[in-house]
C-alpha cells in the first residue's frame, strides 16, 4: 500500500473515498466496498483520504493513523492520502479543498457516506460535492446510514460500547476484530519472574481506551497469530494502577523488545481484581488462558 500526504501531487487514476475512517467500522466496510467496485469500473487504484492526527482537542480515537494503515491494507486499498489537520486545513473553505483535490489528483470517482462533512466549519456536504463533481463529470456514490437496531452505527457508539467492555460487540460493528498495534517496550518484569512472561505495550495518547479487564486476544507477531491473554489497565497484585496492556502470549517465550504487535480482542474475561497471592493469581491466569 502507498502512502501520499494531502497536496502531494500524483497523475495516478483513483476512486477516492473521502472521510475520517476513524474505528473502520461496518458503515465504513460499506464506503470501502463501493471503491473498489467503483475502481474496477473505472480501471483505477482505490485511495483513501484520512487524518493524519487527531483533529479534536477532546474526543480519542478508536484507530490511530498508524492502526488505521494496518487496517486499510486489510481492506486490501492501493493509496491512503494522508491529511494533517493543522489551523491552515481546519480554516480551509470547502471549495477550496475540493479544488485541491482536483487539482492535484487523477480522480475518476468519488465515494463517501451520507454524512459526509468537509471545510471550514463543516460547511460542504453531499450536496455540494455533487454539484461541484457534476461540473467537472466526476461521478460521486453516497451510501447510505448503516444502524444497529435503531442506533447509527458511528465511531462514537463504537467508543462507548469499548468503554463498556463488550468487546463481542464492538467487533460484531467493526470492520474486522477490534485491536491495538504499538511497540513492544520493557515492563516491571514481574511477569516473566513468576512464569508468565507479557508483551507490554502503551497506548498511543490519543486512543481512546477499552475498559479495564482480562481479555481473550490474539497477538499477531512477524505475520504469526497466537493464543494469549491481555490483561488491560491496572495490575493491583503488584501495587501498579496505571492503564498499561499486558498481553501474556501461549507458549511463546522470544524477545520481542522493540518489536511491533497487534493485540487482537476476542472475549471479555473478567473484571481485574487484587489476589491475596502471587499464586493465587497464577492459578487464575492459568484458568484464563482455558477461554
Amino acid at each position: 500500500m502507498r502512502e501520499i500526504t494531502y497536496s502531494q501531487k500524483n497523475n495516478i487514476p483513483i476512486v477516492l473515498a473521502l472521510g475520517f475512517f476513524d474505528c473502520l467500522h461496518i458503515g465504513h466496510k460499506a464506503v470501502l466496498d463501493a471503491c473498489r467496485q467503483s475502481a474496477i469500473r473505472h480501471n483505477a487504484k482505490t485511495a483513501v483520504a484520512t487524518f493524519l492526527n487527531n483533529p479534536s482537542d477532546k474526543d480519542k480515537l478508536v484507530y490511530t493513523y498508524a492502526e488505521r494503515k494496518i487496517k486499510l491494507e486489510e481492506q486490501k486499498i492501493d493509496i491512503i492520502l494522508g491529511i494533517n489537520f493543522d489551523n491552515d486545513f481546519s480554516k480551509l473553505n470547502h471549495d477550496d479543498f475540493l479544488d485541491s483535490l482536483f487539482d492535484n489528483y487523477n480522480i475518476k470517482a468519488i465515494i463517501c457516506g451520507f454524512d459526509y462533512r468537509y471545510g471550514e466549519n463543516r460547511l460542504g456536504d453531499c450536496n455540494a460535492l455533487r454539484a461541484k463533481c457534476q461540473f467537472r463529470n466526476i461521478p460521486v456514490t453516497v451510501i447510505g446510514e448503516v444502524t444497529t437496531g435503531l442506533k447509527k452505527i458511528s465511531s462514537t457508539l463504537i467508543k462507548s460500547i469499548l468503554s463498556e467492555g463488550e468487546i463481542e460487540t464492538a467487533n460484531a460493528l467493526l470492520s474486522s476484530n477490534y485491536t491495538v498495534s504499538q511497540i513492544v517496550v520493557r515492563g516491571r518484569g514481574q511477569g516473566r519472574q513468576i512464569g508468565v512472561p507479557t508483551a507490554n505495550i502503551i497506548l498511543h495518547g490519543d486512543k481512546h481506551n477499552i475498559k479495564e479487564g482480562v481479555y481473550g486476544t490474539y497477538a499477531h507477531i512477524n505475520g504469526k497469530k497466537f493464543k494469549a491473554v491481555t490483561n488491560a489497565g491496572a495490575a493491583p497484585t503488584f501495587g501498579e494502577s496505571n492503564h498499561a496492556i499486558e498481553t501474556h502470549i501461549m507458549g511463546f517465550d522470544m524477545d520481542i523488545y522493540g518489536k511491533p504487535i497487534t493485540v487482537e480482542f476476542i472475549k471479555r474475561l473478567r473484571d481485574i481484581k487484587k489476589f491475596d497471592s502471587v499464586a493465587e493469581l497464577i492459578e487464575q491466569i492459568e484458568i484464563d488462558c482455558r477461554w
